[in-house]
């Protein structure tokens, strides 16, 4: 009788365990969630096939989990999990992009204005010497950025 008792809890633990990762599938709450139930879901035909007490293969196992339906569930929860996933990739891919975009637009701006001080403005002022400094600058910059957007 204890033997079947464990088998029943052996049961209705893989079965318990599958049921709640397909639900966390349908609608993740954080990262953590998804990822556990996705590995749950990808290891669940594996350890259906090999789960028994002693560690040998046994059919009852995968036969009650067919009859009670949790097995048809796997392969549509994992799919879930997985679009979630690759949802969440592009957003993360998505925000690093702009970050990178940002960071070119500072460092593009740094350059222009390096180029355009040590290069455009001496040119300028020795090409134009009535101008006043700061329409020098001015000009250096734009033209600095012009070189610079133009190269790019």
């Amino acid at each position: 009788m204890l033997e079947n008792q464990a088998k029943a809890e052996h049961f209705e633990y893989h079965n318990i365990r599958i049921a709640r990762a397909c639900a966390i599938a349908e609608g993740p709450p954080s990262d953590e969630q998804l990822v556990y139930a996705y590995e749950t879901l990808a290891n669940a035909d594996s350890v259906i096939h090999k789960s028994s007490q002693a560690g040998e293969i046994t059919d009852a196992l995968e036969f009650l989990m067919t009859v009670a339906g949790t097995t048809g569930l796997i392969a549509s929860g994992k799919e879930q999990a997985r679009w979630y996933l690759d949802e969440r990739r592009y957003r993360a891919e998505k925000r690093r992009s702009r970050m990178d975009w940002l960071l070119t637009a500072v460092f593009g701006i740094v350059g222009a204005a390096g180029l355009a001080d040590l290069v455009f403005k001496p040119m300028l002022q020795t090409m134009y010497p009535g101008w006043v400094d700061w329409f020098t600058g001015l000009a250096a910059f734009t033209t600095a950025s012009f070189m610079y957007i133009r190269v790019r």
